[in-house]
């Protein structure tokens, strides 16, 4: 049995990342999307120009509040609310995140 420290493990696990085809991680962030969405995620047709309907919904302060309950964290509504916020450039909660924002969300946060 081999070790690898740390440094060096994170190294491989970022070029693994990297690696990643653009499909597939379209596909990483669809399946992540899903997840918050419970699965109401139809695939986007990128070639349609009507962005409130490509993305079978947003994801509502609900489906965070569910989220935050599966994984048995207690997380404030304002808490929430500001992430939505924050996600959306303000717009507005009742909007929620589109799959677009969060996409853009994930890619800051340095997940995909």
């Amino acid at each position: 049995m081999g070790l690898v420290d740390y440094p060096s493990f994170l190294a491989v696990c970022a070029l693994k990342l990297r690696a990643r085809t653009p499909k597939a991680v379209e596909e990483a962030i669809d399946a992540a999307f899903r997840l918050f969405t419970n699965g109401r995620h139809n695939n986007r047709n990128k070639n349609d120009d009507d962005d409130d309907d490509d993305d079978g919904g947003p994801i509502t302060i609900a489906h965070l509040r569910r989220v935050a309950r599966e994984l048995k964290e207690d997380v404030s509504d304002q808490v929430l609310r500001d992430m939505i916020l924050e996600a959306n450039g303000g717009s507005s909660v009742a909007r929620g995140v589109k799959r677009d924002e969060f996409e853009a969300v994930m890619r800051r946060a340095g997940a995909f």
